[in-house]
């Protein structure tokens, strides 16, 4: 897979389907940590080791669909940066530089950046972005 990079235009046109993408994404986190809390015990060791079986299946199935919608998000030239604050960056470029685009889930466009080695917290506004 190559790297995608993507235009402010283009990251604020894929917003309501990596909110959707991030959403479901949260979704399979919640239910794999269930999944995996839940100790049944059983005093047939055959129906232990059905349940096993069964839960093993599931927890590989959510893992399947989880890292799926990773890798869609990743050919979008999505990055997902935490997933319980609904945060993601997109690879970009400004004046020949590689940045991430900024984006958390409930804002309503893309309106940060910030270096590639920076984090969520050292962002900075787009009106900062020297446009060529």
């Amino acid at each position: 897979m190559e790297k995608k990079y993507v235009s402010l235009e283009e990251a604020n046109n894929l917003l309501p389907e990596i909110a959707i993408a991030l959403n479901k994404l949260n979704k399979i986190r919640t239910s794999l940590e269930l999944t995996t809390k839940i100790n049944i015990g059983f005093e047939d060791d055959y129906k232990a080791i059905v349940n096993s079986v069964n839960t093993n299946k599931y927890v590989h199935k959510l893992n399947y669909e989880f890292y799926k919608v990773i890798s869609e998000l990743l050919e979008l030239g999505c990055v997902v940066k935490d997933i319980e604050l609904g945060i993601a960056d997109f690879y970009s470029k400004n004046n020949g530089k590689e940045i991430f685009l900024c984006w958390r889930l409930g804002e309503s466009d893309v309106s940060f950046w910030h270096e590639v080695g920076s984090s969520f917290s050292g962002r900075k506004p787009i009106s900062l972005l020297k446009r060529v």
